[in-house]
């Protein structure tokens, strides 16, 4: 199924803030580690259409969020989506 990288990130991130992007799609990568540059990575995403099911990964990458958080690519038997991992707390905490 046809996916936009723009659409889909901003399903998967709602509500966070994006403060660093490193995503790569083909020979295309799409890197800011500047809060202030993320609209305009977000602004170029928007031309990215790929296959998000059945057949090899296309889409890579991290997306770090403000609250320590991040979004990272997952794959399984081709289809692929981002994954919101969270650092565990100590366990002496």
């Amino acid at each position: 199924m046809m996916e936009n990288a723009y659409v889909e990130i901003l399903h998967s991130t709602v509500s966070k803030h994006i403060i660093a992007i490193d995503i790569w799609w083909e020979d295309t990568v799409f890197k800011t580690d500047n809060v202030d540059d993320v609209p305009k990575i977000l602004e170029l995403l928007k031309a990215v259409d790929y296959d998000d099911g059945y057949g090899g990964q296309e889409l890579f990458g991290t997306i770090w969020l403000k609250d320590g958080s991040w979004y990272e690519r997952a794959e399984y038997d081709g289809s692929e989506w981002w994954v919101h991992r969270v650092c565990p707390p100590l366990p002496w905490s």
